[in-house]
């Protein structure tokens, strides 16, 4: 246990704050400055397994072939109603 703080950066918004090993807001190894930026971080993370579960059950191989013909990734995020980041990580994946 160390006496004395060591500057953090807030992994959702960036500060830098003082925290020490016992810190209690931090997941994994990211820290955060407050209660907030910690359930910002969690808020997200779940929306993200949720996008994942939703494009798990339309046909990835139907995303792709969109991709392929050439629609925007921001329209297929739209139509099957997950983020831009989960269609562009198909896209990176299948090699569109």
């Amino acid at each position: 246990m160390s006496l004395f703080p060591t500057e953090r950066k807030c992994s959702v918004c960036k500060k830098a704050f003082l925290g020490w090993e016992e810190w209690r807001y931090r997941r994994d190894d990211k820290w955060f400055c407050s209660w907030g930026c910690l359930r910002k971080h969690d808020k997200k993370a779940r929306a993200n397994r949720a996008n994942a579960r939703r494009l798990d059950r339309m046909e990835r191989s139907e995303v792709v072939e969109l991709l392929r013909k050439g629609t925007s990734p921001q329209r297929i995020a739209d139509q099957v109603g997950v983020s831009v980041q989960a269609i562009m990580y198909y896209k990176q994946k299948a090699g569109a």
